[in-house]
């Protein structure tokens, strides 16, 4: 479905009311919060990768400046990094690196665990088997790569806000109806009550929460 069909779909669940609900509304405040909430719960519906090369003996990554599979600067839409592999796995057949002919996946780390190794932990280079977090999006790797190198990001993505009639959401096509009645019942929360307890209710039961023990 696209932004357009799900619009169609979200007006027709609120009784077609378009002069209190605009397409741009209905996107702004239902559509695209109920995207990202949906990927919030479900975190897997939405994991992706994004490979990225980095020349030789530069060991940092800023995730931001990452892209997508579209060629899309990530920015903030990395929400939890899963993995980190040497080589390219974003396709159905992995991809040695070219270089170094390694394909593995790198074990995490942290700065003080490499600070008790060495003092100059830093400067040491060679064969990467390891990665480091600075922060949210701050990437290190140990060792620093003596040559260009490829690493595959593995990780829970923030949805593409939908913008124009023939965008599609990122998740499979099986929940964009989900999406839809989520969208519904924020836009119907902001009416106040009654609406707004039949809004929530309608949020629960589309993202199971009642069964889950996370709502009443």
């Amino acid at each position: 479905m696209t932004l357009s069909d799900i619009q169609n779909l979200v007006a027709l669940k609120l009784g077609e009311q378009s002069l209190f609900y605009p397409p741009e509304e209905v996107t702004r405040s239902g559509i695209n919060p109920a995207q990202r909430l949906l990927c919030l719960v479900y975190p897997l519906l939405l994991t992706q990768r994004a490979t990225v090369t980095v020349d030789a003996d530069l060991p940092f990554i800023d995730l931001r400046q990452v892209l997508d599979t579209d060629g899309v600067i990530l920015g903030n839409r990395i929400r939890t990094l899963r993995r980190v592999v040497m080589g390219n796995v974003s396709g159905d057949a992995p991809v040695h690196n070219a270089a170094t002919d390694a394909l593995h996946e790198l074990r995490e780390t942290t700065v003080q665990a490499l600070s008790t190794r060495a003092n100059d932990w830093m400067n040491k280079r060679g064969l990467i088997r390891h990665y480091w977090k600075w922060g949210t999006y701050w990437i290190g790797l140990y060792r620093r790569p003596i040559v260009a190198t490829t690493v595959t990001f593995i990780y829970d993505a923030v949805p593409k806000q939908l913008v124009f009639d023939a965008d599609e959401p990122q998740v499979q096509e099986v929940y964009h109806r989900v999406i839809a009645e989520i969208a519904t019942g924020l836009l119907l929360i902001k009416e106040g009550s009654p609406q707004g307890e039949r809004g929530l209710a309608r949020i629960g039961d589309a993202l199971d929460l009642t069964q889950q023990g996370q709502a009443r």
